[in-house]
């Protein structure tokens, strides 16, 4: 779906998400999205991509906000380390990076992100 179709699209379903999928390749396209993603607050951008463009991560996050970005790892196709090693070495804020990496995720899904961020100490053997 391109930045046109979303623009016309989104006031008409102002209660939808849409998920722009694939931003994180295409500096072009990341630029064309990002004024109707300003002028329409239900439009998202997922930055999976086998070969993240070098800044577009930072990009996307101020220009469009880092609630409005989201992790995707394209898993089935591709290992996702390298997604995941995209946004955690954006030159992004800590918290911008836990809002792109599931925070906004499960906000756009009803979802609780209960103990996100926490870390986790196994328990000792024996219990």
């Amino acid at each position: 779906m391109t930045p046109d179709d979303l623009d016309r699209l989104a006031p008409i379903y102002p209660g939808a998400h849409f998920l722009s999928a694939h931003v994180g390749g295409s500096w072009e396209f990341a630029q064309a999205l990002v004024p109707v993603m300003r002028r329409h607050p239900n439009i998202y951008a997922d930055v999976a991509y086998p070969e993240t463009a070098h800044g577009i991560i930072e990009y996307l996050v101020r220009e469009a906000g880092a609630d409005r970005v989201v992790f995707g790892s394209d898993g089935l196709l591709i290992d996702p380390a390298s997604q995941l090693g995209w946004v955690g070495w954006a030159r992004i804020a800590f918290e911008d990076k836990r809002k792109v990496l599931g925070l906004n995720i499960a906000r756009l899904l009803g979802l609780r992100a209960q103990g996100y961020g926490r870390r986790i100490t196994p328990k000792p053997s024996g219990f």
